[in-house]
């Protein structure tokens, strides 16, 4: 009779570490897809901030441009104007 108590007592312990166990993967498990939805929307937010960036950068490059083709033609200009 010893045995079967001891067997009891080892199942409930067992059962009792397997519900432990349970929660604690459950635990886990929230706090992974907090974890994922949280990178998920700082990887957005960066995005689109890397997207501004470019788009700033190629309008400033644009501008750049612009502003040493006007430049050359001035200096065109001026070199037409400078000989006799």
């Amino acid at each position: 009779m010893e045995l079967i108590d001891q067997l009891e007592q080892k199942i409930d312990s067992l059962l009792a570490s397997n519900e432990a166990l349970r929660q604690e993967n459950t635990q886990l498990l929230d706090a992974l897809q907090h974890d994922m939805e949280t990178y998920q929307a700082e990887t957005a937010r960066l995005t689109q901030e890397l997207e501004r960036e470019r788009a700033a950068r190629l309008a400033v490059a644009a501008r750049i441009d612009g502003l040493l083709r006007k430049l050359e033609a001035g200096a065109g200009d001026a070199a037409d104007h400078a000989q006799p």
